[in-house]
């Protein structure tokens, strides 16, 4: 799922509305509304109290104000937060208003939390440093960062250009964004791959408000800093950079750039561009829709995958139309700002509606896609959950079997515990399944719910038992009764409290517990004691009497303990015990009682005012002795009750040995009955697969045999019914002996055990036999049943067949016509979904199904597929002749409109009759009813045309759909003619359109077309009279018979001249009023008027150059043709020279002079054929011609030339390597002494300027300015020279190892020159600062001079 991140970027400084803030935090993906994506947000503990928020979209239905993206507490409605009109496919990155009604929040940002991760580190990785000082710590760096999807560009600039400091011009370009710093954006220059960085960032005032602004570095934060502005606003400020930083202010600008469509550009051009894209993205479209129409409507099965990839590629598509309609629009904009005519905004509005219908089409087969994915996605996830059920439900229900197998098993403590943690272990696996179900799809989740928990509940059955066989835990004494005991006479029940179970020995603390849980004295006996007690008595009696009670209490507790000590023997009789701890109990509740009566009386004593306190603290004194007889009672009472309860035990332990000899010997029996029960069910129901037998017998004769087998099926469950409950009874026993034995001490025990586990082995043997038995019935009724339902679909298939028979006999004597196609169809569909419910119910079956009805099973399913098959045959029938009616009638149903749009070429021709002879303008009263006329053609066709192209279009897209085939093609064809035709009735149109506008717009200027026309008739007559200049006969024409055709030109030209003046002075007049200059329609008619003028002027121009040269021409020509000749006999001597002497090489003296001879040869043919082609492109044409021919003949002398180069070979590649090295030094010197003339002329400067007056200064930068041009011409000069020998030497191939040597030394060569170069370029710019200098200095002079005049 989707999920965004809102985020701030706002400074510590930065404050945001509280509405912003209610928005911050992830959002995921939940749902759609309006054909896009609903976010809502996440819960956060920090976030605890905010409301709930939710990011959804708003479409167009209740107006463009409330469409948009929307933050709210529910869709559609409630309380709002923040709103964007964009109307992307995903929330827009920025542009927030928040609240809805405020401007736009720079700071809030909602971002994919991918993307915003890498922002994220982005800024981390560009806020890692400090700043000490006025200016940024290194450490910063460059933001390793990907750009953002949304970019902006600045353009950093200056007034003076090329003029500006050198540290200005360094940091003038284009500066890309490139992530945030600080909570602002940053901008990186663009520049050449290996260039130095250049960045615009924020910094802001943690380090001070000295360091704090916008600043201009080799990175963001680093120690190199070239600018810098005082200013905190969103984005780098226009004006008021300080270069360098600490600088004063200059007058660079920083402008953000703007969209190319912003830009200017003739209507024309902005139309096309536009028609271009739309054009573009229709065609995409229909191709995504016709890809997703042709996968969702298809006939096989549909995969998630290829759905999802539809889905991406109609969002593709979505997308990119939202990005064109923003393109679009800002054309709009552009093309209203440059006042473009309503034809021009007409057209792109036209356009922007054609991108909306394609964003429909898009829209609409997007949420079929989606239906499709979500459809697919519920049935993957049901056969991913299915397939994970399939692999854990055997493995558990093995499981599960072998713990039930297990606790039959465990006889013994060991097997017991391992049992136990086998439970455990299978319990946590299906609990854990069950858990894993919850988050099944619906259909798996049912089925996994209904198995597992059944696994469950027999795990918890086997649970149960297992405890049961382990007993009570009646062996070990881990818990003692608290109540006190009773001991009955005949010692056949168990004491009080004791619930079966074994308990341990009861120690004192237990005992105190439980006296202290006896009731408290009654208040009338305490009343009665305290009443006893005389205050008024002398303190020594009233002392007395309470020592002779507590003395009598102490007496009666040591007569007991002295009985209970002589009495708990460990021989002692169980009567004796009983009453020893009767007395001790009856002791300890009268030192309880005494100690009460005592507290009470002490409680008295400290009540009364007239007793003493002496009297009170020997009365407490006694308490101590109270507590200690108490002490020693419950001390023996505890040896009691242990007494007491070893004779309990052993009493019972003889009576469990006894009754469990009885015991086991019926246990026994039991089981011996149950086995023969066991045994009985065996025989008489013979062997399993001979009682298969007897089942698929009675199943597949039915009556014959069926009453017999199912009186024997019925004998045979009722038997096994009876041995089951035999096992049972048997295992009741068994478990009833089990338990019992756990009660005997160890040793007697473990014999018991080993007695019980052979039996209850057997017993589980005996179930295990009769388990097959016992479905025997159940597995008769499930064939039976099987047979019916396998009879009911054979039936059901049988009908089908029928039907398709049918179907097929009126398939053969239909016409083809819709009503019998349809007829087909409508037959076909009941029978094939009756089929697929019945193929789907014989797979079902089939798993089940074994023997003889298994193979009924396969031959009805071979039937149904026959069936199916024959049905899709059927059904390929039936769409192949549906695709030929279909074909038949896409071209019929277009044809009608494509007709209809062709009727409108007589209206055209009709209205364009007044233009048909051709005249450029007509009179007013003519031209005005009849262009008026056109516009309205224009208008009332343009929908009708529009219509048939729509039309035809959607037949084409119809007409791929059909099966690939003749057919296809042929009505593909002929949808393409009538889209041609349609296609020329619209050009046609169009045409009308633009010429009615261009006659619209000439109907205001017949002066300037009138002037020009005529300069067009006059310059024809020119042309007439120059014509024997044009005729291929140079060379046999006389001199003088050019000089009288010369004569006549010019005569001609004259008049054709004036005519020209005058008709571009009405241009110019034309062009300079300024009614005209605000029509770009009025201005384009001009321009082609302009246009065509000075084409007239230009034949007038030519017509006057081939005059005045004519005769000279033929003079020039044989001049040509005479330097052709001797650089035939230079290529000759070349090729001489270059012929190779059989296999000797030359020497470097030879090779030279055969490489200069090349060399010169080339030299003069180059130049020859420069001037050549500059007399070919003469305006006498025979001239032209003349010369054509020559140049043709040198390109065969340059063939020549080449061939004598690589006869040469590497030899002649190598000597020209040796004689450039030697020549260019000389070049070199020529460049450094014109040099070092210039660094002559600036000397009186290198003394300083406060050396020189102004007067001479001004003479010294006349002197340098004339030096360096001097030097300039020498430099570029011999430059060239250098840079063309290098390129030469450079493309040579054949090098050996010493002209390798001279090619490096022409580089470095070539290097020493560039460095003049720039040194010059220094030179240049020192001397227009000197300049300045000087130029202010005067200024200053002449101020002084005003000053002191004045």
């Amino acid at each position: 799922k989707g999920t965004f991140i809102v985020s701030s970027t706002a400074g510590q400084f930065d404050v945001l509305p509280a509405s912003a803030h209610a928005i911050l935090g992830d959002y995921v993906e939940e749902g759609s509304n309006h054909g896009k994506r609903v976010y809502r947000r996440k819960p956060n503990a920090g976030q605890k109290g905010l409301p709930e928020v939710v990011l959804f979209f708003w479409d167009l239905r209740d107006g463009k104000d409330l469409a948009g993206w929307w933050f709210g507490d529910k869709v559609g409605g409630g309380q709002v937060w923040a709103r964007n009109p964009s109307m992307s496919s995903t929330p827009p990155e920025k542009g927030w208003k928040c609240p809805v009604d405020g401007p736009p929040q720079e700071h809030v940002v909602c971002a994919p939390k991918e993307a915003k991760a890498k922002a994220d580190d982005f800024v981390s990785a560009a806020e890692s440093g400090g700043r000490p000082n006025k200016r940024p710590q290194s450490g910063g760096g460059a933001p390793a960062a990907k750009r953002p999807l949304q970019v902006q560009t600045l353009v950093f600039s200056s007034p003076l250009g090329e003029e500006a400091p050198e540290d200005t011009r360094i940091l003038a370009g284009d500066y890309v964004q490139q992530g945030m710093n600080h909570g602002k954006k940053t901008f990186l220059k663009k520049s050449e791959p290996n260039g130095d960085p250049f960045w615009i960032y924020y910094w802001d005032s943690r380090d001070g408000k000295d360091a704090s602004g916008w600043w201009i570095g080799s990175s963001v934060g680093g120690d190199e800093i070239f600018a810098w502005v005082d200013q905190h606003s969103a984005m780098p400020p226009i004006k008021g950079w300080r270069i360098p930083a600490d600088g004063p202010r200059s007058d660079v600008s920083v402008i953000l750039k703007g969209h190319e469509e912003d830009a200017e550009m003739p209507e024309e051009e902005r139309l096309k561009k536009v028609k271009e894209v739309v054009t573009l993205l229709e065609s995409k479209v229909d191709k995504a829709v016709e890809t997703s129409k042709s996968m969702l409507d298809s006939e096989g099965d549909i995969f998630e995958d290829g759905v999802r990839a539809v889905s991406q590629l109609l969002q593709a598509r979505v997308d990119e139309i939202e990005e064109a309609k923003g393109s679009v629009s800002r054309h709009g904009k552009a093309a209203k700002k440059q006042k473009a005519s309503g034809e021009t905004e007409a057209e792109l509005g036209l356009l922007e509606e054609r991108l909306d219908s394609s964003l429909g089409k898009a829209m609409k087969e997007m949420g079929r896609v989606q239906e499709q994915l979500g459809k697919c996605e519920r049935e993957g996830a049901e056969e991913r959950d299915a397939k994970i059920i399939e692999e854990k439900l055997p493995t558990a229900m093995e499981l599960v079997t072998q713990v039930e197998v297990a606790v039959e098993e465990a006889n013994t403590e060991e097997k017991a515990m391992k049992v136990r943690d086998l439970i455990g272990s299978c319990r946590q696996k299906v609990e854990k399944t069950l858990d894993a179900a919850n988050g099944f799809a619906p259909e798996a989740q049912k089925l996994a719910l209904a198995e597992f928990t059944s696994l469950r509940e027999r795990c918890n059955a086997a649970d149960s038992r297992l405890s049961l066989w382990e007993g009570s835990g009646l062996n070990t004494f881990d818990e003692v009764p608290a109540d006190p005991i009773e001991i009955d006479e005949d010692e056949d029940k168990p004491v009080e409290g004791d619930s079966g179970d074994a308990t341990a020995e009861p120690d004192e603390a237990e005992v105190e517990a439980t006296q202290e849980n006896e009731p408290a004295l009654d208040e009338d006996k305490t009343d009665e004691a305290v009443s006893a007690l005389d205050t008024s008595l002398p303190v020594a009696q009233l002392l007395q009497l309470i020592t002779d009670k507590v003395v009598q209490v102490e007496t009666e507790a040591k007569t007991a303990l002295d009985t209970a000590t002589v009495v708990l023997k460990d021989d002692s009789a169980g009567n004796d015990v009983k009453l020893c701890l009767e007395l001790l109990e009856e002791q300890y509740k009268a030192v309880r009682k005494a100690q009460n009566v005592l507290a009470w009386q002490v409680a008295a004593l400290e009540g009364k005012e007239d007793v003493a306190p002496a009297t009170v603290e020997a009365a407490r004194s006694f308490a101590p002795r109270l507590e200690v007889a108490r002490a020693h009672i419950s001390q023996e009472l505890v040896l009691a009750k242990r007494q007491v309860l070893k004779v309990q035990r052993k009493s019972r332990e003889e009576r469990d040995i006894e009754a469990a000899e009885i015991a086991l010997p019926m246990a026994m029996e039991a089981v011996k009955q149950a086995e023969d029960a066991v045994e009985s069910v065996v025989l008489e129901a013979g062997d399993l697969d001979w009682r298969r037998k007897q089942m698929e017998t009675a199943i597949h004769f039915g009556d014959e045999y069926g009453d017999e087998i199912m009186k024997t099926m019925e004998d045979t469950q009722l038997a096994a019914e009876g041995a089951q409950d035999a096992i049972l009874g048997a295992r009741s026993r068994l478990d009833t002996q089990i338990k019992a034995a756990r009660l005997l001490p160890e040793a007697q025990q473990k014999a018991a055990f080993a007695e019980i586990a052979p039996v209850r082995k057997r017993l589980i043997e005996a179930q295990k036999k009769l388990n097959p038995y016992k479905k025997v019935r159940m597995e008769f009724d499930e064939q039976l049943k099987a047979k019916h339902e396998l009879e009911s679909l054979s039936s059901r298939v049988a009908a089908a067949e029928m039907e398709l028979e049918a179907a097929n006999i009126s398939f053969e004597g239909s016409t083809g016509s819709e009503d019998d196609i349809k007829s087909v169809e409508m037959t076909i569909q009941p029978v094939q979904t009756a089929l697929a419910k019945v193929l789907k119910a014989l797979q079902s079956k089939a798993k089940g199904i074994t023997g003889v009805l298994q193979e009924r099973l396969s031959g009805v399913q071979e039937r149904g597929l026959a069936a199916a098959q024959k049905l899709q045959e059927l059904k390929q029938r039936a769409r192949v002749d549906r695709s030929k009616l279909i074909g038949e009638q896409l071209a019929k149903q277009a044809e009608k409109d494509v007709a209809e749009a062709e009727e409108l070429m007589l209206k055209i021709e009709e209205v364009e009759k007044p233009w048909k002879d051709g005249p450029e303008f007509l009179p007013q009263a003519t031209a005005g009813p009849a262009i008026d006329a056109a516009a309205t053609l224009v208008k009332e066709a343009s929908p009708q045309v529009e219509s048939a192209k729509t039309v035809v279009l959607e037949k084409l897209v119809e007409a791929r759909q059909l099966p690939e085939g003749l057919l296809r093609l042929r009505t593909t064809e002929e949808l393409q003619g009538l889209q041609a035709r349609v296609e020329a009735v619209a050009l046609k149109l169009m045409q009308l359109k633009i010429d009615t506008f261009a006659r619209r717009t000439k109907m205001q200027m017949t002066d300037v077309i009138q002037a020009v026309a005529k300069a067009e008739t006059e310059v024809q007559k020119l042309i007439k009279v120059a014509e024997p200049f044009s005729r291929d006969d140079l060379e046999k024409v006389t001199a003088k018979d050019l000089k009288g055709v010369g004569t006549k030109v010019m005569k001609a030209i004259e008049p054709v001249a004036k005519v020209c003046e005058a008709a571009r002075k009405t241009v110019v007049q034309k062009q300079q009023d300024p009614k005209n200059r605000s029509s770009p329609s009025f201005s384009t008619q001009l321009k082609k008027l302009l246009d065509r003028l000075e084409i007239v002027e230009a034949t007038v121009a030519g017509s006057r150059q081939a005059a005045q040269e004519a005769a000279n021409n033929k003079n020039t020509l044989a001049e040509q043709k005479k330097g052709l000749k001797s650089l035939e006999a230079l290529v000759t001597e070349a090729e001489t020279s270059a012929l190779p002497l059989g296999d000797e090489q030359p020497s470097d003296q030879t090779a030279e002079v055969t490489a200069e001879s090349l060399r010169g040869a080339q030299v003069k043919l180059d130049a020859w054929r420069k001037q050549a082609e500059v007399l070919a492109n003469n305006p006498h044409g025979g001239m032209e011609l003349a010369m054509g021919r020559l140049l043709e003949e040198a390109k065969q002398l340059q063939a020549r030339l080449n061939d004598a180069k690589s006869l040469a070979g590497a030899s002649n590649e190598q000597a020209l390597c040796r004689i450039f090295a030697r020549e260019v030094p000389h070049e070199l010197a020529k460049a450094e002494e014109a040099m070092r003339k210039a660094e002559e002329a600036e000397g009186p400067f290198l003394k300083g300027l406060e050396v020189i007056s102004v007067e001479q200064s001004s003479t010294v930068i006349a002197s340098c300015e004339a030096a360096a041009a001097t030097a300039r011409s020498v430099l570029q000069e011999v430059q060239s020279y250098v840079q063309s020998r290098h390129k030469e030497a450079s493309a040579f191939a054949g090098l050996d190892g010493p002209a390798k040597a001279h090619l490096h030394t022409l580089s470095q060569q070539l290097s020493r020159m560039q460095g003049l170069v720039d040194k010059l370029g220094q030179y240049e710019n020192d001397t227009a600062s000197r300049k300045r200098i000087a130029d202010r200095n005067v200024d200053g002079e002449r101020a002084s001079k005003i000053v002191k005049q004045g």
